[in-house]
């Protein structure tokens, strides 16, 4: 099974290069990405693919509840 990375969550100390890094890289990506940009293509997809070029800590216990599992609760 392959682990894909996820920014529902990112966490980056202050004056970390690579949340600019990230946010630079976000806006070339849909400024030149033709119609239509995939909604995980700034999200998961860059991000899986950007792991495996430059390693970087992920957090692995994160949950996420869908919009019919929060209102039950």
């Amino acid at each position: 099974m392959q682990n894909h990375i996820n920014n529902a969550v990112s966490v980056y100390q202050t004056g970390n290069k690579k949340l600019d890094f990230y946010i630079h890289a976000c806006q070339a990506i849909v400024t030149h990405t033709k119609p239509p940009l995939r909604h995980d293509r700034v999200g998961t997809q860059f991000l899986t693919q950007l792991s495996h070029a430059t390693p970087f800590e992920v957090l692995n216990s994160v949950g996420m509840f869908s919009p019919a599992i929060s209102h039950d609760i």
